[in-house]
């Protein structure tokens, strides 16, 4: 083996994928460490995933003649991502090469992962019981034992490490790393929003990040607006993932916006592509609120919530386990004492909003990704020493 430690990625990339945009600041972090270098692999899963097994074989050839030049193989791993066999031929063909795997692992398995029981003994409960025992089996078989042939797990909260323990994971082979923070640029400028809004001098913009879907309570934050006085305004930074198919929560949002006159109070950006402008944006704003989904949300970091803090915004959060780690050496977001909206509000209304600013910025430096990069590299560093 040479000096250059090759790491061969499995994720993502040049796409609109939040997991995507996470690697592709990682390595171009990392850039620094002379002795890493990092190859994407060609193909990305959310392509794989649709392939059949002819379409498939060509890129799992591929895939190996990577593999055989490179020393380490690191995939990022989401639910949505692996469909068919392509975790286990993959971790399958590592193993067989001696190469050191590394997977990073975005959402907890529980999410959509239970051992089903047998509720009684009357036949409808077998017939239940038998297609979802197929269904677990296809889960184990597409993602939880394959990930348990990994060398190394990587995730970003303790609930997902307590998870994979107890779904049979062995605690030594997992590691907890901090969900990075990117570095902005600041320069960029915009009054689009103020102006767009007619924000006045003493008015109070909130706003919300990212896709606008149920789980990350869009719909708490307008209701939330309705209990605040008038000068709270409220913008809506993103759009539909231009992939869905489903308007109906955007439609039921809109329906509610109007039916309760809040066309001037609220302010929808639609899909923002560019990273720039979306962070100019969430610059125009003073309080970035994150009313996610407490079940979900439970088990998934968000990095839409780091992007408030990568632009020193202060920030208010339903209470959710991930968000609680966030403040676990010091606080550095408000989380509600209930998730509601009533709650939401009172928050809003009694914000230090400078002190949370404040202690928005000094996360983003302690945890920017140049910061978690290094810490990253060592590790690639340290799996090939055992």
């Amino acid at each position: 083996m040479s000096n250059i430690i090759t790491v061969l990625h499995l994720t993502t990339h040049d796409e609109i994928c939040g997991i995507a945009k996470y690697q592709e600041q990682f390595i171009q972090s990392m850039k620094h460490e002379k002795d890493i270098e990092n190859i994407i692999f060609d193909f990305s899963p959310n392509q794989t995933r649709f392939m059949t097994k002819q379409q498939y074989k060509p890129v799992v050839k591929h895939f190996k003649s990577m593999l055989k030049n490179s020393d380490i193989l690191h995939i990022q791993h989401e639910l949505a991502f692996y469909k068919h066999r392509e975790l286990s031929t993959m971790i399958g063909l590592a193993n067989s090469l001696n190469k050191p795997v590394i997977v990073t692992i975005h959402t907890a398995l529980d999410v959509e992962y239970q051992k089903v029981k047998l509720p009684g003994y009357l036949p409808k409960y077998f017939v239940s019981y038998l297609r979802q025992l197929k269904q677990q089996k296809n889960f184990e078989n597409v993602h939880l034992n394959p990930l348990k042939k990994a060398d190394l797990i990587i995730v970003h909260n303790k609930i997902t490490k307590d998870s994979l323990i107890a779904h049979g994971f062995e605690p030594e082979k997992i590691q907890i790393i901090n969900m990075p923070i990117p570095k902005i640029d600041f320069s960029q400028k915009t009054t689009k929003i103020k102006k767009t809004m007619n924000i006045q001098q003493n008015d109070i913009l909130i706003c919300t990040v990212g896709f606008v879907s149920k789980t990350k309570g869009v719909d708490q934050a307008i209701k939330a607006l309705r209990l605040l006085p008038k000068n709270y305004k409220l913008v809506i930074i993103g759009g539909i993932h231009p992939d869905s198919r489903d308007n109906s929560f955007f439609d039921s949002i809109t329906d509610y916006i109007v039916d309760n006159n809040l066309e001037d109070r609220v302010y929808i950006t639609g899909y923002i592509e560019d990273d720039n402008e979306l962070n100019s944006m969430i610059r125009e704003s003073d309080i970035c609120v994150y009313p996610y989904d407490s079940n979900y949300y439970s088990y998934v970091s968000s990095a839409a919530l780091n992007n408030a803090l990568a632009n020193h915004k202060a920030v208010i959060a339903y209470p959710t386990p991930t968000f609680y780690e966030i403040n676990n050496e010091k606080e550095a977001i408000k989380i509600c004492q209930t998730p509601n909206y009533y709650e939401l509000a009172k928050e809003i209304k009694n914000l230090d909003i400078n002190k949370y600013s404040l202690l928005a910025k000094e996360y983003a430096n302690k945890y920017a990704y140049d910061k978690e990069a290094t810490k990253f590299a060592d590790i690639y560093r340290q799996v090939l020493k055992k």
